[in-house]
């Protein structure tokens, strides 16, 4: 007798955020992209458990997982399957999945499907992300031949964030595949980490990052979106950093900050906090440990964000020969697509300027300063294309300890 499909459904706390049909039969689960369902929580491993049917009924395997799979509180053993029953809670990191047993199914052997919490919504889903819920929306390939991606509005996806070139990438159907080129765009396109050179042929699960946006193709020729501008979580795990003769920097430290989340790294001169900051942002990667950014490696998908990352080093490195106007505009022209046009370049500095209290002084040398000026100016030239993460190295230095 076939099993009759069933549905999980995901609860943050009280709050139901999610329902996944369960009709293949295996459902991977974890913090990895590739995972059929994923949960990107800190708690939970990137390959953490699986759900399989066994003749008419559900069963589930922890993968040995380090913080473990609970069935009804009760902790299974790794890597042995556990039977289910109809209404059976699982606790994954921060996530409790109920299972719910359907009426049978004429076609027990569809494939899996998500379905979205708000019917009004029709081309919307909601995706686990770290502590938040995001409202992502659907690409749909099925009908068409061929997709632009791009900043302008004439493109079928428009993407308006000053990273993202005019016309930035197209999506085309080719002997039955889907395809995606980069038009030499400023910025680039990746694929799964890795920058798109020429043509490439999208597999099921592939993730295409253009800008600060995440496409998810899915087995129906479908693009899950997921918009994470401002979204960004950053998970540290075991940091460790040695130098010269073995000399450890960084030991074995381990984090959580938060999407918008405001954190301060304080400690003695000489303590690291430099090279925690330059550890958490990649510019000089830690020894071991890995640091996750909505559950990406960070360190192996680098290029991918790096317009996503803002940072100011210690030491300002502006021009100081050149008015505050100035300076944040031929910063601009280096980091902004080469096709932006001059009107939209002014306005994104006029927006920064006036962002930074400086309108008043845009027309001053930077030489002419006070110290706390210096560093907003500094800090303006990475806020132009809105990144996500933002590292400031000594926000204090330069700034009269008597006056702030």
């Amino acid at each position: 007798m076939p099993v009759s499909p069933a549905i999980l459904k995901i609860h943050k706390g009280s709050e139901l955020v999610w329902e996944y049909s369960v009709n293949t039969e295996v459902v991977t689960i974890g913090r990895a992209t590739n995972s059929d369902l994923v949960i990107n929580d800190p708690l939970v491993s990137r390959q953490h458990a699986q759900i399989s049917r066994k003749g008419d009924r559900y069963q589930i395997t922890d993968f040995g997982s380090t913080d473990g799979t609970r069935v009804n509180k009760i902790l299974p053993k790794p890597n042995i399957p556990h039977f289910l029953a109809n209404g059976d809670t699982i606790s994954i990191g921060n996530r409790e999945l109920r299972l719910i047993v359907q009426a049978d199914d004429p076609d027990p052997t569809a494939v899996a499907v998500q379905k979205p919490l708000d019917e009004q919504v029709t081309v919307a889903a909601k995706h686990l992300l770290g502590n938040e819920t995001v409202l992502v929306s659907q690409i749909d390939m099925r009908d068409r031949q061929s997709l632009t991606i791009g900043r302008d509005s004439q493109n079928d996806t428009a993407i308006g964030h000053p990273s993202v070139s005019r016309f930035h990438a197209p999506l085309q159907r080719q002997s039955g595949s889907v395809i995606i080129k980069d038009l030499n765009s400023t910025n680039g396109t990746y694929v799964n980490g890795r920058a798109v050179k020429e043509e490439r042929v999208l597999k099921v699960n592939d993730s295409i990052r253009i800008g600060p946006c995440r496409f998810v193709f899915n087995f129906d020729e479908t693009f899950a979106t997921y918009n994470e501008e401002g979204n960004l979580r950053l998970d540290a795990v075991h940091l460790t950093k040695v130098v010269g003769k073995g000399t450890k920097l960084l030991n074995d430290i381990s984090l959580s900050i938060k999407a918008r989340e405001f954190v301060a790294i304080a400690g003695v001169s000489g303590g690291g906090k430099s090279t925690l900051l330059d550890a958490l942002n990649g510019f000089r990667p830690a020894t071991s440990g890995s640091v996750l950014v909505n559950g990406v490696d960070l360190y192996k998908n680098f290029n991918a964000y790096r317009n996503e990352l803002g940072y100011v080093p210690q030491k300002d490195i502006i021009h100081l020969e050149l008015t505050v106007e100035q300076a944040i505009d031929y910063a601009a022209q280096l980091r902004m697509p080469a096709d932006t046009r001059p009107a939209e370049r002014k306005q994104r500095v006029k927006e920064v300027l006036e962002d930074l209290g400086l309108t008043h002084r845009k027309d001053v040398q930077v030489k002419a300063l006070s110290g706390g000026q210096l560093k907003r100016v500094s800090i303006g030239v990475e806020l132009l294309t809105k990144p996500s993460l933002f590292f400031l190295d000594e926000a204090t230095s330069g700034l009269d300890p008597a006056r702030h």
